[in-house]
C-alpha cells in the first residue's frame, strides 16, 4: 500500500550554515566485493538495536511521540498554517507535552492550542522574531551573498534556522584573513569587534538576527550489502564511479515502484555492494532527482514496504507502516547501507541549510544521545531515517545525508562492510516528505498499511 505525502509541508523548517560531510564520501576500497559475514556478537548487538532502544524509552514514550507528531501534522495540514506563525514544535515526549515555536499573534494560534487542549497535549508557546517564510528567505539571502561574506571574512558552510533554544539564525563557518585567530591564542579585541561588525553587516543583508559561529565541516555519507532482498530500503549500493551509498525509502512515481537514494550519489549505474559481477541485483541510475530534501530515485522499477535493520551483513528487516514529519526533540533510528542500525538519536535543529555537491539542501540536525555510539557513516548516505511504533514497524522520517560532527575512524565507528570509512555521532537528515513533495503529484510512499 501507498501513503500520500503530507502535501501542506514541503521542506519548510529551514536552517543554517555549516561544514557539512556528505555520507556517500570518497570511493571505497574494495578489495574482495564479497558479502562479510561479521562476528555473531556484533549481528546480535545491532539486530536488537530497535528492541533495546524501545525498552530503554518505554512503550509510553514511544505512544507519546506518535501522538505529538500527528499534533504537528494537523497543525501544516490545516489551511492557515502555510502563512501562519507556526515555525515550530519540540516535543516532550515522556509528558505528552509541547513548546510551539510561534511568530506572531492571531486566531490560528488559538485554534492551534484549543486542539492541543482537547487531545490531552500540554501546549506552551515560545514566540520567535521571525516566521518559516521570513526565515527561508534569510537563508537564501545568505547563500546568495555568500561570496561577499567569504570576502569580508567569514566562509560560510551551513546554516541553521530553527533549534528549541535561542532565536535568530546560527551561521556555521570559518572565520578567514585578518579575522581568522591564531590557533592556541586568544582572539584579539580589535579581530573581535571586526567580527561583530561583520555580524551586524551580515544579519541586515539577512533580515533577521544572526550569529556567527565557527563550525565543523560537514561530510556527505556515501557507502548494507546484502544478496537477496536487495530491493529493501537500507541496503548498502556500489555505485559504477566506485562510490558507495544506500537506498532509501521505496516509492511509487506514475504507479511504478521504484527506490531512492541521495542525489549527491551520483553514479551512472548501481548494483549491490555485495553483487559478484556489474549486472546482478542491479539498481539501474539516477532516475530524477528532487529540488527539495537532495532526493534521487533509481531506474530500478522495483521497491518494497520492508527496511533492513541490523548490522551491514543482517538479513533482518522491519516493515514501514506510514510517513510523518519530524519534530524538535524526537528521537529516531538510522540504517544505513555500510554502518547498520543506530538508535536514540534526538533531533536539535531544524530548517539547516547545506550543500550537497549538486545545491542548497534543507533539512534536520539530529545528535546520538547513547555515549560511544555513532549516528550513521560514510556509505549511509540516501538510507533511513525513521521512528519507532510502539505498536510494532516503523514510520518513514527521512533520508541519510552527511554530518557536521567531528569524524571518527576505525574501532570507534563500529562495525562496518568499508571499514576505512569514518563516522559520526551527529547526523545531518532531509524529510522524506519533502522528497516526495517534489516528485510529479501522485507519488507516494510504499508502506505495509
Amino acid at each position: 500500500m501507498s501513503i500520500r505525502p503530507i502535501t501542506p509541508f514541503r521542506g519548510v523548517l529551514v536552517v543554517a550554515a555549516l561544514s557539512v560531510s556528505l555520507l556517500a564520501g570518497a570511493p571505497p576500497v574494495i578489495a574482495d566485493p564479497r558479502p562479510v559475514t561479521p562476528n555473531s556478537s556484533a549481528v546480535d548487538n545491532q539486530t536488537s538495536a530497535v528492541d533495546q532502544f524501545a525498552e530503554s524509552v518505554g512503550v509510553t514514550f514511544l505512544q507519546n511521540q506518535e501522538v505529538l507528531d500527528d499534533f504537528q501534522m494537523w497543525i501544516l495540514d490545516q489551511p492557515e498554517a502555510a502563512d501562519s506563525g507556526f515555525v515550530g514544535q519540540v516535543n516532550d515526549s515522556n509528558n505528552l507535552s509541547i513548546v510551539l515555536l510561534w511568530h506572531g499573534d492571531g486566531a490560528f494560534l488559538k485554534k492551534v492550542l484549543d486542539r492541543a487542549s482537547s487531545l490531552g497535549i500540554k501546549a506552551t508557546v515560545q514566540k520567535r522574531s521571525m516566521s518559516l517564510k521570513q526565515i527561508q528567505h534569510a537563508i537564501q539571502m545568505i547563500w546568495d551573498n555568500q561570496g561577499k561574506i567569504k570576502k569580508a571574512g567569514f566562509d560560510v558552510n551551513m546554516i541553521v534556522g530553527v533549534t528549541a533554544s535561542g532565536d535568530g539564525l546560527t551561521i556555521n563557518g570559518a572565520f578567514t584573513g585578518d579575522l581568522a585567530a591564531a590557533k592556541g591564542k586568544p582572539v584579539p579585541s580589535a579581530v573581535q569587534q571586526a567580527r561583530q561588525a561583520l555580524a551586524a553587516t551580515v544579519a541586515q543583508t539577512a533580515g533577521g538576527q544572526v550569529t556567527l559561529a565557527e563550525g565543523a565541516t560537514t561530510h556527505l555519507y556515501t557507502s548494507r550489502s546484502v544478496p537477496g532482498g536487495v530491493f529493501f530500503s537500507g541496503a548498502y549500493i556500489l555505485g559504477s564511479n566506485n562510490g558507495t551509498c544506500s537506498t532509501g525509502f521505496a516509492i511509487t512515481l506514475n504507479g511504478i515502484r521504484h527506490l531512492t537514494t541521495a542525489r549527491h550519489c551520483n553514479a551512472s549505474s548501481y548494483t549491490n555492494r555485495g553483487a559478484t559481477s556489474t549486472t546482478e541485483q542491479a539498481y539501474g541510475g539516477i532516475l530524477q532527482t528532487t529540488v527539495n530534501g537532495g532526493g534521487a530515485v533509481l531506474t530500478a522499477t522495483a521497491g518494497t514496504n520492508n527496511m533492513f535493520t541490523g548490522t551491514y551483513s543482517s538479513g533482518t528487516s522491519m516493515a514501514v507502516k506510514d510517513l510523518a514529519i519530524p519534530a524538535l526533540n524526537d528521537v529516531l533510528c538510522t540504517s544505513g547501507g555500510n554502518f547498520g542500525q543506530h538508535c536514540n538519536i534526538k533531533v536539535t535543529a531544524a530548517g539547516v541549510s547545506f550543500s550537497d555537491g549538486v545545491g542548497t539542501v534543507y533539512g534536520y540536525r539530529a545528535v546520538q544521545q547513547t555515549a560511544g555510539q555513532i549516528a550513521a557513516g560514510g556509505g549511509d548516505s540516501g538510507g533511513p531515517v525513521y521512528r519507532v511504533n510502539a505498536t510494532g514497524g516503523i514510520t518513514a522520517i527521512g533520508m541519510i545525508q552527511g554530518s557536521d560532527g567531528t569524524q571518527l575512524t576505525g574501532a570507534a565507528c563500529g562495525s562496518a562492510y568499508d571499514t576505512g570509512a569514518t563516522c559520526s555521532a551527529t547526523l545531518l537528515f532531509t524529510a522524506m516528505n519533502a522528497i516526495i513533495n517534489s516528485l510529479p503529484a501522485g507519488t507516494a510512499l510504499i508502506t505495509s498499511a
